[in-house]
């Protein structure tokens, strides 16, 4: 309990801070101190604070926002939701309902990031292939290409192989399986999956 008292505490202090930077003291700092920064403050100190208890943490405070972000389908409900439970302890206005929004939003993308990454993980399982880092030039290439996936996110690869192609415009970073077995790589952009047969091109269109 000490431990969540003084990372509560610092939670507070911090979010004043935040809310000076954000220039209601029309300070120095004005406008220099976003949701994310607090957000990593707020990280480190649960680390110095916790030590070899920051499981404790986790369960006893930011855990229950983890999991309040997961039961929410939208940031609008996730805010009525928080401010339910912590408005004892944080005063609902413009800037905290601003800063409770990047908690979700930042939970949201790392989630997402995650996911994306387990499918690559398990197409290249699949496949016995390799995922790589790529990028271009923001070319644009022919692929054969399907929205259709397997509950894990991985594309069904009969529906790539069966479609015809079309112009899709490489991103300049992103994430490749190269399949050395059959010579195909597979990416992704938005929410489609792309694949291209290796024998089409004399080289990768990409850098890998």
């Amino acid at each position: 309990m000490k431990h969540i008292k003084e990372f509560s505490q610092f939670i507070n202090e911090e979010y004043v801070v935040y809310k000076r930077r954000k220039g209601e003291d029309r300070g120095e700092e004005a406008g220099r101190y976003d949701s994310k920064s607090l957000a990593n403050k707020v990280k480190d100190k649960a680390n110095k604070v916790a030590n070899n208890d920051w499981y404790v943490l986790e369960e006893g405070l930011m855990g229950d926002v983890h999991q309040l972000i997961k039961d929410t389908k939208t940031v609008q409900e996730f805010v009525k939701r928080f401010f339910a439970e912590y408005g004892d302890k944080i005063k609902r206005d413009r800037d905290s309902e601003e800063w409770v929004k990047g908690l979700y939003a930042d939970a949201k993308n790392e989630s997402l990031e995650l996911n994306e990454a387990d499918a690559f993980d398990a197409l290249a399982g699949e496949l016995s292939g390799t995922v790589y880092d790529a990028y271009s030039d923001g070319n644009t290439v022919q692929a054969y290409h399907t929205n259709r996936t397997w509950d894990d996110g991985t594309p069904v690869l009969k529906a790539i192989a069966r479609s015809d192609q079309k112009s899709v415009k490489l991103p300049k970073r992103f994430k490749v399986v190269e399949d050395d077995e059959y010579g195909w790589w597979y990416f992704k952009v938005g929410n489609t999956w792309y694949g291209i047969d290796q024998s089409d091109w004399g080289t990768p269109p990409f850098e890998y």
